[in-house]
């Protein structure tokens, strides 16, 4: 009888693989980390074994992670932010779009997702995945003012009866800045993706996407207050 700590059949120690993970959550390169692994263990192991380990526990941790029903706000922040994408052929000289959606006191992110466009679908996809862990009605939206949220707010959040969740846009005098928590975390996803010098394709960069929110969410320490979002 063996438990299965999900590193069955695996050839290398599951601390290995742990501590792999945890240096490129903690911006190291997959290169880098294949070399860590060989001075300091005698683990020989190549660069895209550990992308392989990535794409599995990222995986099995989304699964996981996404069935569990955090405690919310309802203030919701949403951002995009322009990655670059080398194997992609898109307009922009490979480029594609990271939608973000974070909640107002927890930081906690309910969505990740990378598109091609930055139309209204794209954001209309983001909000629904958010919705999946809201629990209750949102309060208020906060955005850039981007046309697609806009639109994208109307389809998806919009109703006849009250009380309403309220559109907010974070532009002009009254409402500038108060996107800049959402803003923040661009800014720490902005500084993995230059180690990263590109990601390979979208859907190489979703599964990061998936993995950096869980380790957002779940690992990762925050110093405006005590602890992990949850």
């Amino acid at each position: 009888f063996v438990i299965n700590e999900g590193f069955l059949k695996m050839k290398s120690d599951g601390k290995i693989v742990c501590l792999a993970l945890d240096l490129f959550f903690k911006g190291n390169s997959f290169r880098k980390i294949a070399d860590t692994l060989e001075q300091f263990y005698s683990v020989n192991v190549e660069h895209s074994t550990i992308i392989r380990w990535l794409q599995k526990y990222v995986k099995i941790a989304k699964e996981f992670v996404n069935s569990l029903k955090p405690d919310l706000s309802g203030i919701y922040h949403v951002d995009e932010m322009l990655i670059r994408v080398r194997k992609d052929k898109m307009e922009m000289g490979h480029y594609a779009w990271l939608w973000n959606l974070s909640d107002h006191d927890t930081r906690f992110l309910l969505a990740s997702r990378v598109s091609q466009r930055r139309e209204v679908q794209d954001a209309r996809a983001v909000f629904q995945e958010g919705k999946k862990l809201m629990g209750r009605r949102a309060i208020a939206v906060v955005h850039d003012g981007l046309q697609s949220y806009n639109e994208a707010f109307d389809k998806e959040f919009f109703t006849l009866k009250g009380p309403r969740t309220e559109n907010i846009r974070s532009v002009g005098r009254r409402h500038e800045g108060l996107n800049q928590r959402i803003e923040r975390l661009n800014g720490d996803i902005r500084d993995r993706e230059i180690v990263m010098r590109g990601l390979d394709h979208d859907e190489t960069a979703q599964i990061i996407a998936d993995g950096l929110r869980i380790n957002h969410n779940f690992i990762r320490p925050h110093i405006a207050f005590d602890g992990k979002t949850l």
